[in-house]
């Protein structure tokens, strides 16, 4: 799971233009164009659905950045200067030579670990954002949707994108899998909440107004006490998390003003999954 010679292996076979089709692969599943889609199908396909997929996108990254920083694994290309950076086009300056696993189940070196720990630098590999996020987004937009060409697509996307961040050296094996997993576990809980009565409470202008109510006080420690408190601990901790805390509890303040104003209408209501 957490050997580089898979990786090695795999990049002596590639080319330059093997290599340029997943970088741009890879691309898709970062945050920044991601976000741009959901905004864009928000306020021009379905302003419901696509909000909840913003939400299942921000708390699917948020649980990926937290288990980020209590794993604490490093990256391929730090275990081993054999393995590149193709992504970024980096040739690795790790002082070490490979990991020495011999158990597929084993886990990084702990002489390796100790060292990517003192690297303040260094951002640690699992779980696979970029995987957990395909695998989630992908998945739940096929069913909100109904969609049968993202139905077809789904696979392909998720296989592509973890295929992607081996080849280009940016995860070991273990975290493609571990981001499966994470995107996965979102898809579930996700689909719980929108067979329960929650999910009708989050769009009524009532459930928002400043009442001891057990569903409003639900949503607000939900939308934005739990976001107020990751930014908190990105503030003062040790390893602070990406943005994403900030994006989230932005976007919800700006949902609080849109929803006390009125909801919009869709032209296609919920499909009778929602």
């Amino acid at each position: 799971m957490f050997q580089t010679e898979p990786i090695i292996c795999l990049q002596h076979l590639g080319n330059q233009c093997f290599t340029h089709l997943m970088q741009q692969i890879t691309q898709m599943g970062y945050p920044s164009l991601i976000v741009s889609i959901i905004v864009i199908a928000i306020f021009g396909i379905d302003f419901k659905k696509s909000f909840l997929l913003f939400q299942l996108f921000m708390w699917t990254e948020l649980v990926t950045d937290i288990l980020k920083i209590l794993v604490g694994f490093p990256r391929p290309y730090y275990v081993d200067k054999k393995v590149i950076n193709l992504e970024n086009n980096i040739t690795s300056t790790s002082l070490f030579s490979g990991n020495r696993i011999k158990s597929i189940f084993a886990l990084p070196d702990n002489q390796i670990l100790d060292s990517f720990l003192l690297q303040e630098a260094c951002k640690p590999a699992f779980p696979s954002g970029h995987v957990s996020l395909t695998t989630a987004l992908w998945g739940r937009s096929a069913t909100v949707f109904d969609n049968r060409l993202i139905k077809i697509l789904t696979p392909f996307a998720m296989v592509l994108m973890a295929f992607s961040r081996v080849y280009l050296g940016k995860h070991f094996i273990g975290d493609v899998i571990g981001g499966t997993i994470v995107g996965l576990i979102s898809i579930v809980v996700f689909a719980y909440i929108l067979k329960s009565y929650l999910i009708h409470d989050f769009f009524k202008k009532e459930s928002f107004e400043l009442a001891f109510r057990r569903e409003n006080l639900f949503l607000y420690c939900f939308m934005f006490v739990i976001p107020f408190i990751l930014i908190a601990f990105s503030l003062v901790g040790p390893n602070p998390l990406n943005p994403d805390a900030g994006y989230l509890l932005s976007m919800n303040v700006a949902y609080l003003l849109i929803i006390r104003k009125g909801m919009p209408d869709d032209t296609e209501l919920w499909n009778s999954e929602v």
